[in-house]
C-alpha cells in the first residue's frame, strides 16, 4: 500500500498524499511505462503536477541513476532555446563562441523532461524528431553527429491534437512524443482531494515552519472545498502556505484565507424566483431561475448544485457569473 507519492531528492511540497483521486489512475500507468524507453506526454493544467508524474517514471526506470534535467520550453528567445537543448560548436575561425554543451548530451543515460512542449518553435520542433528516432544530434554551428542516450518526457498544458488541428505543432512530432500518453485530470473534479491535499499541506508546511496549527475549521474547509481552483494543486498549496503564515490561532480559520477565496463566489442575496403565471419565459430566465433556486436548496454550495443540476463546478460558476448572480 502506498501512503504518499514520493519522489527522492525533492522538495517536501513535490511528496503528495497518493490517496488522492487525481492520482490514482496514475500509478498502474507509471509502473507500466517507466520500465521501458518509450516517450511520454503527460498533458494537464497548470498547477497539476506533471513535472512529479514525470519524474515519478525517471525514477522507477533502468534510468534512475541518471540526471534527470528539466527544459521549460517556454523560452521565447528560439536561439538560446536551441542552444540550450543542443549545445553550440566553437567557433574555430574567429574564437567568438565556446562549445556548450546543450541538455540533451547532459541527460546521457538518463532522463530529459521538455516542459510546455507545445511552445516549442517549429523550427525546433524538426529537430526534436530525428534526437527521438535517431537518438543523435547536430550541436548549433556543428557539422559532426553527437550520439546521445535519452528518454524524452514532455508536459503540454492542453492536448496536442488540437494545436496540431490548429497547425501550431507538427503532427509527426505529436506521434512521436504521444507514444503513451498520460492525463492529469484538474483539481476541481475531484472535491475530496482538495480536503485531502489542504489537510497534506497543512501537515507539511507546519512541520517545516514550526508553528502549532493542528486543523483545519469548518467553516475554511467548506470555503476550500467550494472555490475552483485554476491554479490546480499548485494554487491550493500557496493559499494553505499563506493562511498558516497569518493564522494566530492553532486551527486554520477562514479569515485567514486569501481575500480570492472569499470574495469571487459569494452569492448575491436579493434575487428572487418569480411566478409568471401564463406567460412564456426565456429560455435563460428559466436557466437562471434553476441557478437561484438550486443556490436556494444548497445554501449556496456550488458542488452540490453541479451535482444536482448535471453539470460541472466550472460550468455553475460561469453561469453564475452569466446572470450576475455573483459578488466580485
Amino acid at each position: 500500500m502506498i501512503d504518499y507519492f514520493n519522489v527522492s531528492n525533492c522538495n517536501y511540497h513535490d511528496n503528495l498524499p497518493a490517496n488522492c483521486e487525481i492520482f490514482q489512475p496514475l500509478f498502474p500507468l507509471i509502473y507500466c511505462v517507466a520500465p521501458t524507453d518509450m516517450p511520454v506526454l503527460i498533458i494537464g493544467e497548470d498547477g497539476t503536477r506533471k513535472s512529479l508524474i514525470a519524474k515519478m517514471i525517471h525514477i522507477n526506470s533502468k534510468r534512475k541513476y541518471g540526471r534527470f534535467i528539466v527544459v521549460n520550453c517556454e523560452n521565447s528567445n528560439v536561439n538560446a532555446l536551441e542552444i540550450e537543448l543542443f549545445g553550440q560548436e566553437q567557433n574555430k575561425t574567429n574564437h567568438r563562441t565556446t562549445q556548450v554543451i546543450g541538455r540533451l548530451e547532459q541527460a546521457k543515460g538518463g532522463s530529459i523532461l521538455l516542459d510546455k512542449v507545445e511552445s516549442i518553435p517549429n523550427i525546433i520542433q524538426a529537430r526534436l524528431l530525428k534526437v527521438i528516432h535517431d537518438q543523435e544530434i547536430y550541436r548549433v554551428g556543428g557539422i559532426n553527429v553527437v550520439p546521445i542516450d535519452v528518454r524524452v518526457i514532455a508536459t503540454a498544458n492542453e492536448d496536442l491534437e488540437y494545436a496540431v488541428k490548429a497547425d501550431r505543432f507538427r503532427k509527426d512530432l505529436f506521434y512521436r512524443l504521444a507514444v503513451f500518453p498520460v492525463f492529469i485530470h484538474p483539481l476541481r473534479t475531484s472535491q475530496d482531494d482538495i480536503k485531502i491535499l489542504a489537510d497534506y499541506f497543512l501537515k507539511t508546511i507546519t512541520n517545516r515552519t514550526n508553528k502549532i496549527i493542528t486543523s483545519i475549521s469548518d467553516d475554511t474547509m467548506k470555503l476550500l472545498m467550494n472555490y475552483d481552483w485554476p491554479g490546480n494543486i499548485r494554487e491550493l498549496e500557496e493559499v494553505i502556505k499563506y493562511a498558516i503564515s497569518v493564522e494566530k490561532s492553532n486551527k486554520l480559520q477562514s479569515e485567514s484565507l486569501p481575500e480570492k477565496i472569499h470574495s469571487i463566489y459569494k452569492v448575491k442575496p436579493d434575487f428572487q424566483l418569480i411566478d409568471s403565471g401564463n406567460e412564456i419565459i426565456p429560455l435563460d430566465e428559466i436557466e437562471k431561475q434553476a441557478l437561484v433556486y438550486a443556490m436556494k436548496i444548497t445554501g449556496n454550495n456550488v458542488h452540490t448544485m453541479a451535482k444536482a443540476l448535471g453539470i460541472n463546478r466550472a460550468t455553475v460558476y460561469r453561469k453564475l457569473e452569466k446572470y450576475n448572480l455573483l459578488i466580485k
